[in-house]
């Protein structure tokens, strides 16, 4: 009986401090305080509908007692904007609870780390993350009034909606320099390229005279008579006449005084211009301007040496002999101590019947065209075909194409496949037609030209399912601001592809990114790495640009190239406001200060629209009260 009342004494002590001890949690209100949250990302970040981010909590090791319990709940509130009260209603995400009887025993603060996300509304945008903690052991339950969740000192205050910037396909384009963002049919087709024919005569020794007897020489001129009539005959019409492009050289052998033959090739190459000349004139050429352009190579003394070389191992000598020669050329001593080395072999006679007379010549290389159906000759013929001098017909439908495709005008594009379409009416010109008045459509900001495009377009569908039909028609839709019936058409091009037409290609791509970039619901989730990948072979156009910075930006791993592809976006148009207002989160984001309030400043002074957006803006929460972030939007 004696050692029962010692040992009842004591559970009775040890149970009245427990029980003191677990009051005294009760009684305090410093829980809230001494608690430890951090929330990963900071600001929050909406990406498609979802805000995704971590919760973690720490709390002081001495709370967690036997049968104790406490329960964090997260929410999010949302801000009265008219009055800066902060409304009741508040959006549930989750909880995190601790359990004392876990960690009574442990000798470091708990910590319980946890993924939370909610669905994402308008309301959203200005708002706290806060927290409620409730106390509880058994029946006795104390709830702790609403902390706002702060990170590094500042709340956790908004949502950041960097992910809502995405850019359509035309937001930002201009057409202006003539690069297009609608599909034009392709076409293989070239004009005629000009044909290269040399002429090459060659002289006596010393001597400037052409004479038809000397070597090969009279059945090239007779080549040069016929070629010059022929072309003549094509040329009938004095507008097309060419540009000749003449490229001449002329050399002499080594052998002789020098005096006589520094000038020797000069006046070589000047008796072969006169013999071109003259042929020109006898076929009437001289009746019309004709214009040369010429390049000359004038071969004299120790410049002839590389040529010389190449014909010594091309003859028969011994190669002995032919290494003798080479190091003779090849050695000190000026050309004509050179020269009397060469005269003093016992094989020299070889030399000078061999090598010296291929080296004595006049040479030119005439550009002409071959056929009159060159780039030039057809813009004349469209020029006449539209002032109703000539027939649509005299173009094939590939060389519209072409033309089409090689001419900045959108409004002579679309001249020219008026007439087109109503000779041949194929699916490739009215759909090239329908992107010529979706060009001036953008151009012009004139929508008539929009329903032009729409008319021809469905044309064109009648006679074929193509993918640039259906990707222009997209375009028609996202410009009457359709934007679901766009998408329906964009996925029906994208489905067929753009086969061998690789600047369409590049069009596909950037629509493919621009869907897919849509799809990602977190940082991480695979769809902003698989935009990049798509971007990549994009058109470059702003939005393309942009929408690649905007992967790298959301994606949080490589700033500086989200910079790099905004700072292009800028150099395709300067005065992009958007662009500007992305290099200004990025400054944000990498904690470059003065670039916050040099981009916004830009951004607002082209955009009024986004001085608001910046004061709403939770990737600015940090520099709003700063005056200079005043200055820079105001």
């Amino acid at each position: 009986m004696k050692t029962l009342i010692p040992k009842l004494l004591l559970y009775l002590i040890v149970t009245v401090l427990v029980s003191s001890c677990s009051r005294k949690i009760f009684r305090s209100d410093k829980i809230t305080e001494q608690q430890h949250l951090t929330v990963t990302p900071t600001p929050l970040e909406v990406h498609g509908d979802q805000v995704r981010f971590t919760f973690s909590a720490e709390m002081p090791r001495k709370m967690m007692k036997k049968g104790v319990k406490y329960t964090l709940d997260v929410a999010y509130v949302t801000e009265d904007q008219e009055n800066g009260q902060t409304l009741e209603n508040r959006t549930p995400i989750g909880k995190i609870e601790f359990d004392g009887s876990l960690y009574e025993n442990s000798k470091q603060a708990p910590v319980i780390t946890k993924k939370m996300a909610f669905q994402y509304k308008n309301q959203h945008k200005k708002g706290y993350l806060v927290v409620y903690g409730t106390l509880s052991k058994g029946e006795e339950v104390k709830r702790f009034a609403p902390r706002r969740i702060q990170n590094m000192g500042y709340p956790v205050k908004g949502i950041a909606t960097t992910s809502r910037l995405i850019r359509h396909p035309l937001d930002g384009v201009s057409n202006a320099s003539g690069q297009s963002p609608f599909a034009y049919a392709h076409t293989f087709w070239k004009p005629d390229n000009p044909v290269v024919k040399e002429y090459n005569v060659v002289f006596r020794q010393g001597s400037d005279q052409i004479i038809a007897r000397q070597g090969y020489n009279a059945q090239t001129l007779h080549l040069m008579q016929d070629a010059f009539r022929n072309m003549a005959a094509q040329l009938a019409d004095p507008t097309l006449i060419p540009q000749w492009q003449v490229k001449s050289s002329s050399a002499h052998s080594p052998e002789g005084r020098i005096a006589i033959n520094q000038d020797l090739p000069a006046r070589r190459l000047t008796a072969l211009n006169h013999k071109i000349k003259r042929f020109l004139h006898l076929f009437n050429y001289g009746q019309r301007q004709i214009r040369f352009e010429q390049t000359l190579d004038h071969k004299i003394l120790k410049s002839t040496w590389p040529e010389f070389k190449f014909w010594v191992q091309k003859s028969t000598l011994s190669q002995d002999q032919k290494n003798e020669v080479v190091a003779i050329v090849d050695g000190v001593g000026a050309f004509a101590e050179k020269e009397k080395k060469l005269q003093a072999l016992a094989y020299y006679p070889q030399i000078t019947e061999q090598i010296y007379p291929k080296m004595r010549y006049a040479k030119m290389h005439v550009t002409t065209p071959n056929v009159i159906r060159t780039r030039i000759y057809l813009e004349n013929l469209l020029n006449k075909i539209t002032k109703g001098e000539s027939v649509a017909q005299e173009l094939t439908e590939d060389e519209y194409l072409f033309m089409v495709a090689t001419t900045p005008s959108y409004a002579t594009r679309v001249l020219w496949l008026e007439q087109a379409v109503s000779t041949y009416g194929t699916w490739r010109l009215y759909n090239n037609l329908g992107a010529a008045y979706l060009d001036l459509a953008l151009l012009t900001k004139e929508n008539k030209y929009i329903d032009k495009a729409l008319q021809v377009l469905k044309k064109a569908l009648l006679q074929k399912e193509s993918s640039e039909i259906y990707y222009n028609l997209g375009m028609v839709y996202l410009m009457k601001e359709e934007q679901q019936k766009a998408l329906e058409y964009f996925d029906k091009a994208i489905k067929i592809g753009g086969g061998n037409n690789q600047p369409f290609i590049g069009l596909l791509e950037g629509i493919k990114g621009y869907q897919t970039i849509q799809m990602a619901r977190a940082r991480h989730d695979g769809y902003y790495q698989k935009t990049q990948q798509l971007l990549k072979n994009a058109a470059a156009t702003v939005p393309n640009h942009f929408n690649k910075g905007l992967v790298y930006l959301l994606e949080g791993l490589d700033y500086p190239k989200a910079q790099q592809s905004f700072e292009v976006a800028l150099q395709l148009n300067p005065k992009d406001a958007l662009s500007y207002y992305a290099l200004a989160v990025v400054a944000a984001r990498t904690n470059h200060t003065t670039l916050v309030y040099k981009h916004l400043k830009k951004a607002v002074r082209l955009d009024n629209g986004l001085r608001g957006q910046a004061w709403q803006d939770a990737e600015f929460a940090r520099f709003q009260q700063n005056l200079a972030f005043n200055e820079a939007v105001r």
